[in-house]
């Protein structure tokens, strides 16, 4: 017998985001098809391998296959987001369907990084979101993309976590003077509310929506509160910022985190901050940000 369709595809299922979006489907007991590189097992769940970068018109057949004729599918993307357009636009996605994809504020705040990977990835999410909205507006099927600040509450992001690590390894960790830029943390559970939460609503279609955390504070401040969960033996030392940069390739060569550490000290000194009126547009309200143990789990120790 052939399995029954599905209204609801997932794309990232076993990243950061996806994780607890899964969570969230199988607490409402909503049915899904969850595309990984790495299909498992699961018997709440139907899995289907798939590689979005390989280029595959099987993986759309299969996705097109599992859509129902009615409601509206939702197709939702919490992983990479050019390896999404670019799945997409080929597709063949039905009429009516509703996209949900996370980009990154990275979009913005890195296009002017000293450093050309930065920059080329502000590029190409840039690239990506153009062609996602262009495929939508083209084919008759609704997008909306998400802009994240940075993400917590699973250890994986690229400017705290590796700090948090090289915190857990040494016990005075050097932090420039400067480094009081503001963030905006935003929970990973708190983004998948977002997701099913704009999917809902197609009046949303089109549009591109920053999603900063409930909380604003600075990068110093941050970090603090983060290390006293995940390395409470871990002292922060302010110093001049010249000499944090001098220390770093001895502190980190352990851990191979050079790079990050630095484009996250170098950016430190630099308010990111984002409009978050979006989220009352989707009837939620963000967390601050109140680490626990559980958040750095993977960040190494």
């Amino acid at each position: 017998m052939e399995p029954a369709p599905v209204p609801l595809v997932l794309f990232g299922a076993t990243g950061a985001v996806g994780g607890r979006l899964l969570a969230r489907l199988r607490r409402q007991a909503r049915p899904v098809l969850a595309v990984s590189r790495a299909a498992r097992g699961e018997d709440d769940v139907r899995w289907l391998r798939g590689d979005l970068y390989a280029g595959d018109d099987a993986l759309a057949a299969a996705v097109r296959a599992a859509l129902p004729p009615a409601p509206a599918p939702w197709l939702l993307s919490a992983g990479p987001l050019d390896g999404f357009a670019a799945w997409a636009v080929r597709a063949g996605l039905p009429a009516g369907a509703r996209v949900v994809a996370l980009s990154s504020m990275s979009a913005d705040t890195k296009l002017d990084s000293h450093d050309p990977q930065e920059r080329a990835l502000a590029a190409r999410l840039r690239g990506a979101e153009a062609a996602l909205l262009d495929a939508a507006a083209a084919q008759g099927w609704s997008a909306t993309l998400l802009r994240p600040t940075l993400i917590w509450g699973t250890g994986l992001d690229r400017s705290l976590s590796p700090l948090v690590a090289l915190g857990a390894r040494v016990r005075l960790l050097p932090l420039p003077r400067g480094s009081v830029g503001l963030r905006q943390p935003v929970h990973a559970d708190d983004l998948a509310q977002a997701m099913l939460a704009a999917a809902a609503r197609p009046e949303l279609g089109g549009e591109v929506l920053p999603l900063p955390g409930g909380e604003t504070l600075g990068f110093d401040a941050m970090l603090e509160r983060s290390l006293a969960v995940h390395a409470p033996h871990a002292r922060v030392l302010r110093v001049p910022d010249a000499p944090v940069l001098r220390l770093l390739p001895v502190l980190a060569r352990a851990g191979g985190r050079l790079r990050a550490i630095d484009n996250a000290l170098r950016r430190s000194r630099v308010d990111l901050v984002a409009p978050g009126d979006a989220w009352a547009r989707l009837g939620i309200a963000p967390r601050p940000f109140r680490p626990g143990p559980e958040a750095f789990r993977a960040a190494g120790g």
